[in-house]
């Protein structure tokens, strides 16, 4: 859908941002559709994106990449960071309806490396972290979408709002929603992604500092263990 309309929209000029077309989330962590249900609550659906945009292996060093493999959930195993197993950190999608689904869990990825590494206490909750574009073949209309934070005891909740709407049946109006969708990749080129390289060196280090303090406490407890003294035993 989008290529026809948009066809600058057809390669991504910076190689270090990823599309992937028409995939659904399967190794997404899943989200609960009412977070106040505690015992086995229904989990929201799988996004299945018309066209998500996110970041290569490209954008990111060895390291950084390691730890992108570090962020998966306990319970189930799969990425807060990756999950349709080919994008990193997705931050845009494309789709005929709204995505509430797919910005609550690309924000939940985002929030997870935040609490890993500098604490949710330095989350932006005022930052717009994800954006989607709904659209038919008359009328584009570019989301928002960010988290509220969670009251004491509570969950964060996710939310959307319309941002800005665009006519597609001239070529102004194409030419307007395209220039918008390219600022979101280009600040997801520029800004956004050197947050995401700050958090994850952080998160890297604390888990380097967390592992040799480990090792450190291990070997503490071997060398203070007790042991049998040759010169205890009685001459006989």
């Amino acid at each position: 859908m989008v290529p026809e309309i948009i066809p600058s929209m057809q390669k991504i000029p910076d190689q270090r941002l990823e599309m992937n077309s028409g995939h659904r989330w399967f190794n997404s962590v899943p989200i609960a559709l009412q977070p106040s249900i505690l015992i086995n609550p229904l989990p929201l659906p799988m996004p299945k994106p018309d066209l998500a945009f996110g970041y290569s292996e490209a954008a990111f060093t060895e390291d950084q990449l390691g730890t992108i493999d570090l962020l998966v959930d306990d319970q189930f195993g799969r990425s807060y960071a990756v999950p349709d197993k080919r994008i990193q950190f997705p931050f845009l999608q494309i789709a005929t309806n709204q995505a509430a689904g797919a910005g609550a869990i690309a924000l939940k990825g985002t929030m997870e490396l935040m609490e890993r590494s500098f604490g949710l206490e330095h989350f932006d909750y005022e930052k717009p972290q994800y954006f989607s574009v709904s659209m038919d073949h008359e009328l584009a209309r570019i989301n928002v979408h960010w988290v509220k934070a969670a009251a004491e005891g509570g969950q964060p909740s996710f939310h959307v709002e319309h941002l800005s709407k665009y006519l597609l049946d001239d070529a102004s109006g194409i030419r307007a929603v395209s220039r918008a969708i390219k600022n979101i990749l280009d600040d997801g080129a520029d800004a956004r992604l050197s947050a995401l390289c700050s958090a994850l060196d952080r998160y890297r280090a604390t888990v380097i500092r967390d592992r040799a303090a480990g090792n450190a406490q291990r070997n503490q407890g071997h060398d203070g263990s007790p042991r049998a003294d040759k010169g205890d035993g009685a001459a006989t």
